[in-house]
């Protein structure tokens, strides 16, 4: 009877793995933000089998799309790792909170007792600085401020920068503020040295920010002009007068004329700028030789006849005089004084005065038969012969 042969089946073996705990997990990143700045935070678990879940939230608020997380078998280790990637801008709503990061692993820690770790945050606003005033044109020695607000954060130190250099401030008593304190600058009695643009720079330690440029043109007003020249003239001889005037800034214009009449062709002007003073120099000179006219005869008007004790009125005009004649009214040679007024007109278009002289009086009986004259002198061509028109009066 043959022999079988007897096999063992070959026992089935199977690989069993232990369960592990997770390390606690590991959260990295920023805990003080400028508002708005979008910023990434990294929470890494690893030893656990099985997988462990990773989530983050702020308070009891969790995060999902703004979390990116992956998941790592190590075969050496038989263990897994999740790291969880936070991209996320917070707000200044979000000061003071805490970012936590969770892993749960009920195998292992139950289901009720996650590993969280967590991180304050500090979130501050974003430094901003703003110029409502770009603009100043002064008057020299009035004092101006040149506004700096910071809008938002919070500014550690503020600088000024003139033509972009650095104003140090202790170097000139005349500027005062330009600090963290207080922001703006303030310039008294301001000068013409102080034109230029200005830049307000504010830093919180981590960001700078600059307003626009302020620019300040200062204006001067020049000095009192001072006119040179003859003042006693002969007809026909050439003269020069010059006029200067100091000191103006933005450039003063300057004219010179005889009574309302502006010389033209006779005068000219020359301007330069002094870059010591920061202002105008004119020079204006008149070459000129003044001639003579002879009024015309002048014209006496007014009642002839005339009650005792009433008023009456008379006037006397001359006109076409150059240089300006004089006149007087008189009965027989009794000068009026008190009665009498005179206006003078220099004519632009003639170049020649008018003179008017009116004369308001109450003539009485004594004076019945005398005569009323008008005397006009004009030595530069009449000498010492005065031309008179008379009225003879009756009363």
């Amino acid at each position: 009877m043959p022999i079988r042969e007897r096999t063992t089946p070959e026992p089935t073996v199977k690989n069993h793995i232990c369960r592990k705990t997770p390390r606690t997990p590991v959260l990295t990143g920023p805990t003080e933000i400028i508002s708005g700045t979008p910023t990434s935070w990294t929470c890494t678990s690893d030893g656990g089998y099985p997988v462990q879940k990773l989530s983050m939230r702020v308070g009891n608020s969790k995060f999902s799309t703004e979390l990116d997380t992956k998941t790592a078998f190590d075969s050496n280790t038989q263990t897994y790792t999740v790291t969880g990637t936070l991209s996320w801008a917070p707000t200044t709503a979000n000061d003071g909170q805490t970012l936590y990061c969770d892993v749960t692993h009920p195998e292992t820690i139950g289901p009720n007792n996650p590993q969280t770790v967590s991180l304050p945050l500090t979130v501050k606003s974003p430094l901003d600085v703003d110029a409502p005033q770009t603009q100043f044109n002064p008057t020299t020695g009035e004092t101006i401020s040149l506004t700096c607000i910071i809008t938002s954060g919070t500014a550690t130190q503020v600088r000024w920068y003139k033509n972009n250099k650095l104003v140090i401030m202790a170097a000139n008593l005349r500027f005062s503020g330009g600090n963290a304190n207080t922001p703006s600058l303030t310039i008294t009695q301001v000068q013409l040295t102080d034109a230029g643009s200005y830049i307000c720079g504010a830093t919180d330690g981590s960001a700078t920010r600059n307003t626009t440029t302020i620019t300040v043109s200062p204006k001067a007003t020049p000095q009192p002009p001072t006119l040179t020249g003859p003042s006693t003239l002969t007809p026909g001889t050439l003269y020069t007068w010059t006029c200067v005037s100091l000191g103006g800034y933005p450039e003063q214009t300057m004219s010179i004329r005889v009574e309302n009449s502006v010389f033209t062709n006779e005068a000219t002007f020359k301007s330069e700028y002094d870059d010591s003073s920061k202002a105008f120099r004119v020079t204006g000179t008149l070459v000129w030789s003044p001639g003579t006219t002879t009024p015309q005869t002048p014209v006496l008007t007014g009642p002839a006849s005339v009650l005792s004790g009433t008023s009456n009125t008379w006037t006397c005009v001359s006109t076409g005089g150059y240089p300006e004649q004089t006149m007087s009214i008189r009965v027989d040679n009794s000068v009026f004084r008190n009665d009498v007024t005179f206006n003078t007109v220099y004519d632009e278009s003639s170049k020649t005065y008018r003179v008017t002289g009116t004369l308001v009086w109450s003539p009485t009986t004594t004076y019945n038969g005398e005569t009323l004259y008008c005397d006009v002198l004009h030595p530069d061509t009449l000498g010492n012969s005065p031309q008179t028109p008379h009225h003879k009066h009756q009363y």
